[in-house]
């Protein structure tokens, strides 16, 4: 997926928080702005802050502050349904792909050995650290500029792969199959053989196809957690997968 198509995607994205935003289902206390969604950790806009010629957008996700650049997505609601979904063991290499603002990637280093924060966009890159430097795990997270797996070399694998990629939700979005059938053809190579991936999407309609992808590409599906938030129109998925164990050699004896 290119550069124009991934930011297309993402301005879609910060208009649907907006959105979500306007409508019933959000509170406001003082001058943030509690949203409401499926899962169970906290999410609150807290505004804007300036830094030199930037102004920030401030999200608190779960207990943590997060900075986020104009041009960056920052937390959503999806994102801390993946992250409450999400766990990492102590001394585990994570890959978090597509970071933008490095909510999952800042979590998982309070117990990662080391976490890479991968992204198309090169500011969201510059984002993470900065906000990894705030909630002081800069040391353990270090950041590439990828298309998807592009820039991994074909040795690195990791212990845990966490992503939330752009799906299909309407006609105008269907393009999205082709990076969702990139990821799954790509992500297995670089998985450790007893590591898993928690892989975050939408819509119960694509339950079909995306299992379809995952088994294809020799990955089994080991939990899947999913809500549905009917005001906020709202359906997340989170898929945990691992390895699916070689089919027996029908020629042995």
């Amino acid at each position: 997926m290119d550069t124009i198509a991934t930011r297309k995607n993402a301005l879609y994205l910060l208009a649907l928080l907006a959105a979500l935003l306007a409508i019933s289902g959000c509170s406001q206390n003082k001058n943030w702005i509690k949203v409401n969604h499926p899962g169970d950790y906290e999410l609150i806009e807290m505004g804007h802050q300036q830094e030199g010629p930037i102004v920030f957008r401030l999200t608190r996700a779960h207990d943590r502050v997060f900075y986020s650049h104009p041009t960056v997505l920052g937390p959503t609601s999806f994102s801390v349904y993946l992250l409450q979904h999400t766990e990492i063991h102590e001394g585990e290499s994570v890959l978090d792909m597509g970071t933008g603002s490095g909510i999952q990637a800042i979590y998982a280093a309070e117990k990662a050995s080391h976490v890479l924060a991968m992204d198309i966009n090169e500011i969201a890159l510059d984002n993470t650290l900065k906000n990894a430097r705030k909630h002081g795990v800069a040391d353990k997270i270090s950041v590439r500029g990828s298309n998807l797996f592009d820039a991994l070399r074909a040795a690195e694998k990791f212990d845990v792969i966490i992503s939330s990629i752009p799906y299909a939700w309407n006609e105008q979005t269907q393009g999205n199959w082709k990076l969702q059938e990139r990821f799954f053809q790509a992500a297995g190579k670089h998985l450790n053989p007893t590591g898993r991936i928690y892989f975050l999407t939408g819509s119960l309609d694509n339950l079909s196809r995306t299992k379809q992808l995952i088994e294809e590409n020799g990955l089994k599906i080991m939990r899947m957690d999913m809500a549905y938030a009917p005001v906020q129109e709202l359906e997340p998925i989170v898929y945990v997968l691992q390895h699916a164990p070689a089919a027996p050699d029908q020629g042995a004896e």
